[in-house]
Parts: structure tokens; C-alpha cells; sequence
């Protein structure tokens, strides 16, 4: 699913509690697949709506020479 291609745990986290709160609300007996889908598309991930802070801060480590933990 290209909608969550750039999702982390928090997303998916946030998605799916979205997702329960709303069919709570409504009044329905479950979740479904199509509850959790309509709530993927009405979030970003924070990937996306954190894209220009994220390359800043990726800039400016590049500048001071600071290694990634992780590959």
C-alpha cells in the first residue's frame, strides 16, 4: 500500500487508534479493514509533513561531521 510507504510505528500506531476512536464514536460493533483504510487516507506521515525540518537537521549534522548510528 503506497499510502503507508513512509510510515514509522507512530503512524501506524496513531492510524489505528484514530481508526478505533471513530468506529467507538459512530457506534459500531468492530473495526474493519475499510475503517482503517479510510483513516491511512486522511493522514500523512510525519515523514511527509516533517520532510523540510528533517533534511535541515540532516544538513546541518552533515556540516558538523556527525556519524549515523545506524546504516
Amino acid at each position: 500500500m503506497t499510502e503507508t510507504d513512509k510510515y514509522t510505528g507512530a503512524d501506524t500506531e496513531s492510524v489505528i487508534l484514530a481508526a478505533i476512536e471513530t468506529v467507538f464514536l459512530a457506534g459500531k460493533p468492530q473495526l474493519t479493514t475499510d475503517d482503517i483504510i479510510r483513516e491511512i487516507k486522511s493522514t500523512e506521515a510525519m515523514a511527509v509533513s516533517l520532510e523540510d525540518k528533517i533534511k535541515s537537521l540532516e544538513a546541518s549534522l552533515e556540516k558538523l561531521d556527525v556519524k549515523k548510528a545506524s546504516k
